[in-house]
């Protein structure tokens, strides 16, 4: 996960995340896929989300990468630590928890 700029108080700052899939994620019932694999990302009291979203659900097959981008606003001064969670039915994501750390001042 990285940060597109400094984080600064009330000013807008874009969070991106890639993952890549190990093996196939995709499920198959009666010809129709199903997402198999869901992140997650868990945004702090004092962060607002302004654009993006928080959830993903889809299939990746081995070697695909999936890159989730969102926007958010820091509201108040503190240390801030933004996680990022992936589930699978079948549990060999490259990464199943990411976070990043930042401070506004």
């Amino acid at each position: 996960m990285c940060l597109s700029t400094k984080a600064e108080l009330n000013k807008p700052v874009q969070l991106t995340f890639r993952f890549k899939a190990t093996v196939d994620f995709i499920r198959y019932v009666d010809s129709d896929l199903f997402p198999t694999s869901v992140i997650s990302i868990m945004l702090p009291e004092d962060i607002q989300l302004s654009a993006g979203e928080l959830i993903w659900k889809g299939q990746l097959k081995k070697d695909e990468e999936h890159t989730t981008t969102i926007t958010f606003v820091p509201l108040k001064k503190g240390n801030y630590k933004i996680n990022a969670i992936m589930d699978s039915e079948v549990e060999y994501l490259s990464n199943d928890e990411e976070n990043v750390e930042f401070t506004v001042d």
